[in-house]
């Protein structure tokens, strides 16, 4: 055990042991990743009661700690070909081998970023040959070239080894020699990435019925139809039609007095599961619509656009009454008319439910048929998209132009579709707030970051909040001055260029809502655009878990160009605890990240106590982590004060290489305190072992007893937790201090 001390004692502070047997397996058994949890130093205390050899706990629980186990002939070809890179492309790291030819672990350091998208474990294979050994159940199983190992895996470093008798450090790789793991690249991880499956392909609904039903939905008055019996059939007979058909029935069921959007989407999932009532089908809509009016169009020609503001004229009959057109149209005619008429229903103030019906009525009068639901929706979306100049295709050779900087906020918010995410309760709508009004009055810095944009005077801000209601939001936005509240002491008065849609306009990332967005930054080149949040903005039947849940936010993020929005997502269960703030840390599907310019993460302050990494709840402090797309990470400490104000407090590494120094200090051991008061009571002077050894009352003799070879030890391992400063003086090493050696 004695040699495994000044091993542990080298090791990482952050890293977690697991006590091993002579087999190489944990000691603890089955539950051995919750019980056995041994920081470096714990495990050397031990002394002649440790384990036989000491695993490294990989994953998280050691601080990112991934392992490459080189195992078996051939796993360099196998390497080369799975990431692109030969094994020397790998920075050195620490590593060790078990004695036997070609074969070592290699220990790296993965960014936090990157630990939800990881397998716990991916090994690496070849068939079964003859000759090679059998498997634990006496039958041929592939054998593992090379493996990555993640979270909840343990590989042997230190100690016995059944077969050659002890592991070792490879040459220049001990921890004494590299003092903590490599970062891990990027072609390296990407071997270990969790693949999502796409989404099953969603059920084709019947064409023209679907069509057919939006027309009849629009003469179905919702009010006098909100019985549950007839909310239940209309809503029947729209699933039976075309199970697409979701979002419609949740629109039109919106009016209803007793409207409850979850009842809807739970009462659409229970359609087609056994019914044995009444059928309810498209003739049902029939029914109903014609008691509103609607009559089945025989007219051969579009009807009339719409109206801007509002609806057309009455001229149904008259245009009814008109002969049809000479000759039949071909259908690159007719399909013409029908992206006309797409075109004009844009440019109307029409809601999407009535555009779409109005679009499928126009689609069956031209006999243009076999069209889905989503077939009308893409043609309208095309013709909205259509109204900007930017939609064209940029053609060889031609010119462009670009945001002059690609910042809103420089190294933070990027221009485009920023994600903030954070936990319940971390301050994500305060924050955006506060960046929200220093953008607005024209400050040059915000949390000492250059802001970018229009003229003060020319900026406009527009908040999708749908996630507060009116009381809240004029808490949030009160103390930094985007809203007032007037003498009376009920009446709040909005900034004169901001926009509000509260909890209580209903507003969703739906067509509607990204329309009006489209609209709103069209008017206000280079505005703001806030959603807060994206769960509740989230049309019905869009599932965050799903990878659907990304085209809302690829929606929002075209709506917006021309400016630039910041949307907010709460962070999912486990990232708080991981320490993760960027990619990944969101809840749902990664899709999510994928479809913006920039995540930002914002969370609480973490620290180390007892072997586990802790919220700081009581610490008024915020990480800020800025990834992804632009520029390199940015990782800050912040905090707010009563006023609303945001400040910057500097980088997060300068707070954790303080965290980890006192995390290094409070677990020092009395000989080491013993040395570090030696040398500081020398007054800034370099001393040598012998100097402390005599300092603390002891003979030197040689050198070579036991307590001047203990204290030689403890002072390298003190070097290697930061705490000394080792120089060579000709053949002499002498030590000071850290503040000693920068004088």
């Amino acid at each position: 055990m004695a040699s495994h001390r000044a091993d542990l004692l080298a090791l990482p502070c952050d890293f977690r042991m697991v006590r091993v047997g002579r087999d190489k397996a944990p000691i603890a058994g089955k539950n051995w990743f919750d019980h056995d949890d041994f920081s470096p130093d714990d495990a050397a205390e031990l002394n002649g009661n440790g384990p036989p050899a000491w695993g490294l706990k990989c994953g998280p629980a050691s601080g990112g700690a991934l392992v490459l186990d080189l195992d078996a002939e051939g796993w360099d070809e196998s390497f080369q070909r799975v990431t692109g890179h030969p094994i020397t492309d790998l920075p050195p790291t620490i590593s060790w081998t078990s004695g036997k030819r070609n074969r070592s672990g290699h220990v790296f350091a993965v960014p936090d970023e990157w630990w939800p998208h990881l397998k716990n474990r991916q090994p690496f294979t070849r068939p079964w040959r003859e000759g090679d050994p059998l498997g634990k159940n006496g039958k041929p199983e592939p054998i593992t070239l090379w493996e990555l190992r993640w979270d909840r895996h343990q590989s042997v470093i230190i100690g016995a080894h059944p077969e050659t008798g002890a592991y070792r450090w490879l040459p220049g790789c001990s921890p004494q020699e590299i003092p903590d793991p490599a970062p891990a690249p990027d072609w390296l991880l990407e071997a270990l990435l969790v693949q999502e499956h796409p989404d099953a392909a969603p059920v084709e609904p019947t064409a023209d019925d679907a069509g057919r039903a939006l027309a009849m939905l629009a003469y179905i008055d919702p009010v006098a139809h909100s019985t549950y019996d007839a909310w239940l059939r209309v809503g029947m007979a729209l699933h039976h039609t075309d199970p697409g058909l979701l979002c419609t029935w949740v629109e039109w069921c919106r009016p209803m007095p007793a409207f409850n959007e979850a009842e809807c989407l739970a009462k659409w999932e229970s359609f087609g599961k056994g019914h044995k009532g009444r059928p309810a089908t498209i003739r049902t809509l029939h029914y109903l619509a014609k008691q509103g009016g609607y009559r089945e169009p025989k007219r051969s020609s579009p009807p009339p656009p719409p109206h801007p503001g509002g609806d057309p004229p009455e001229q149904e009959e008259q245009q009814e009454e008109q002969p049809a057109s000479k000759g039949p149209q071909t259908f690159d005619e007719r399909w013409s008319a029908l992206e006309q008429y797409a075109a004009e229903l844009a440019r109307s103030e029409w809601p999407t439910i009535k555009a779409l019906a109005a679009l499928a009525s126009c689609a069956s009068d031209l006999e243009v048929t076999r069209l889905t639901q989503r077939n009308l929706e893409q043609l309208l979306e095309a013709a909205q998209r259509g109204l900007r100049a930017t939609s064209a295709p940029i053609l060889p050779g031609s010119t462009f132009e670009v945001n002059p900087t690609p910042w809103a906020v420089n190294g933070l918010f990027r221009h485009g579709l920023n994600l903030l995410v954070g936990q319940s309760g971390a301050g994500k709508s305060r924050l955006m707030a506060s960046l929200m009004a220093a953008w607005l009055r024209g400050d040059p810095t915000w949390l000492q970051r250059e802001l970018q944009g229009p003229p003060a005077a020319d900026r406009h801000a527009l908040i999708i909040g749908t996630d507060q209601g009116r009381e809240d939001w004029h808490q949030t936005l009160t103390p930094v001055g985007l809203c007032t509240l007037l003498p009376d002491g009920k009446t709040v008065q909005l900034h004169d260029r901001l926009t509000l849609y509260p909890m209580e306009s209903g507003a969703l990332l739906d067509a509607d809502t990204m329309r009006m967005i489209r609209r709103w930054v069209d008017e206000h080149p280079g505005g703001m655009v806030a959603v807060d949040s994206l769960a509740t903005c989230l049309p019905p039947g869009v599932d965050e878990d799903k990878s659907a849940a990304a085209g809302p936010v690829h929606a929002l993020q075209d709506a917006i160009s021309g400016g630039w929005g910041v949307l907010t997502h709460h962070t999912r269960k486990g990232a708080g605890k991981e320490g993760n703030l960027g990619v990944g840390a969101g809840r749902g599907s990664g899709a999510i990240d994928a479809a913006v310019s920039r995540v930002i993460g914002l969370g609480l302050i973490h620290k180390m106590e007892s072997g586990q990494l802790l919220p700081q709840e009581s610490d008024p402090r915020r990480e800020l982590l800025s990834t992804k797309r632009g520029g390199p990470p940015i990782h800050l400490i912040v905090s707010s004060d009563h006023t609303g104000a945001w400040d910057c407090h500097g980088s997060a590494d300068e707070l954790k290489r303080q965290q980890r120094q006192e995390h290094v200090l409070e677990n020092l051991t009395e000989q080491q305190r013993e040395i570090l008061a030696a040398l500081e009571d020398n007054e800034g002077k370099t001393m040598t072992a012998r100097d402390v050894v005599e300092a603390l009352g002891h003979d030197w003799g040689d050198g070579t007893g036991k307590k001047p070879a203990s204290i030689r030890r403890t002072m390298r391992t003190l070097a290697g937790k930061g705490l000394l400063v080792c120089k060579k003086v000709g053949v002499t090493l002498t030590f000071c201090l850290p503040d000693d050696a920068e004088g």
